[in-house]
């Protein structure tokens, strides 16, 4: 039986990736905050200030995990 496991994971990751991508280029065109849970708490985050949460950069260059 081959293990599929360490696929669908990367899979699962590009999508979220993509996925987060999709959020944060929506609010950036439609000027709306982020609805997002940190720590616990619901926080609404300009659309200005979203990279200043979210490292954009490294959804859009993910390193190469080998």
């Amino acid at each position: 039986m081959i293990d599929s496991r360490g696929d669908n994971t990367e899979k699962a990751l590009a999508a979220f990736r993509e996925a987060m991508l999709d959020v944060y280029e929506t609010c950036r065109r439609t000027k709306t905050p982020l609805i997002t849970q940190i720590d616990g708490e619901v926080r609404e985050i300009p659309y200005d200030q979203i990279e200043m949460f979210i490292d954009i950069e490294a959804l859009r260059n993910p390193q190469d995990p080998s």
